[in-house]
Order: C-alpha cells, then sequence, then structure tokens
C-alpha cells in the first residue's frame, strides 16, 4: 500500500465535555480506532487526536486540550467526521475551525453501505449484526456508528 501525503485529523467524539461514563468513552476509542485504521488502510496518514489527548488529559484542562487539537488541524489537510460528531460539542468545534480556514472535510457516511447475509444485516466494513435503532427505524453498528435503511 502507498501513503499518500495527505495528513487526516480524526474528528471523533470522546468525552463530551468529560461528561461521558467510562463505557461510553471506550467505545468512543473503538470507532476512532475503527476509522483511524480504514483511512491508513486507504493510504491516509491518520491524526488520531483521542489516542494523543489522553495522555494529557491529567497534565492540562479540556479547554486547553481543545485548543491543541485546532492547532492541529491547522497541520492537516483535511478532518474526517466520526459518526455522532454532531452531538459532541468538541467536534462540532473541530468542524467549524476545520471550514473557517477552508480544510476539506469527509464524512462517514461516504463510506457505507448495509451487507446482507440471509434474514440478518451486517455492517459491510464491521461484518458485525446491526442493531434496530428504534427512533428512527434504521439499523446501527454498535461499532463504527454507520445507520442504514433496512
Amino acid at each position: 500500500m502507498a501513503i499518500s501525503r495527505i495528513l487526516v485529523y480524526l474528528a471523533c467524539p470522546y468525552s463530551y465535555g468529560e461528561t461521558a461514563p467510562e463505557e461510553d468513552r471506550k467505545e468512543n476509542i473503538e470507532i476512532a480506532d475503527f476509522w483511524g485504521k480504514k483511512l491508513w488502510s486507504m493510504g491516509f496518514v491518520v491524526i488520531h487526536p483521542i489516542r494523543n489527548d489522553i495522555y494529557v488529559a491529567e497534565l492540562i484542562s479540556y479547554e486547553q486540550i481543545m485548543k491543541a487539537d485546532l492547532v492541529i488541524i491547522d497541520h492537516c489537510n483535511m478532518i474526517f467526521m466520526c459518526p455522532g460528531w454532531q452531538m459532541s460539542e468538541g467536534t462540532k468545534r473541530e468542524y467549524e475551525h476545520a471550514k473557517k480556514i477552508e480544510k476539506s472535510v469527509m464524512y462517514w457516511q461516504d463510506y457505507s453501505s448495509p451487507k446482507h447475509s440471509g434474514s440478518i444485516f451486517k455492517c459491510y466494513e464491521c461484518r458485525v449484526e446491526l442493531k434496530e435503532v428504534t427512533e428512527h427505524g434504521l439499523l446501527c453498528c454498535h461499532l463504527c456508528g454507520r445507520r442504514y435503511k433496512p
């Protein structure tokens, strides 16, 4: 696999402003890891801020981490918006900053399509069984967050 010179910032919710329980934070790391690996396999060079931010969370405040992440975006070619980004104030700030400085934006939905196996629907990428999201009537992958119409 050829590695491009395109540096991609992986924008994925993590702590929801330090309010998310540990269980949700672990799931968010899994989602970010999945998309980071996916982008690497496509030849992009990926900056995974959650993995970086975990190391400094005990040293600096949430706001300082956010400011540092915006500096990292300044140096990237584009930003990739992971599932759930619209529900996180942090990822919304990252998105607005990227748009303001005219960075290219990629969205996880651009890489989604379901795979049907008998009467079980499976996520195209993760190969896990899809769960129904009752409030929208959609099927949802618990690992990568992709949503599909049944």
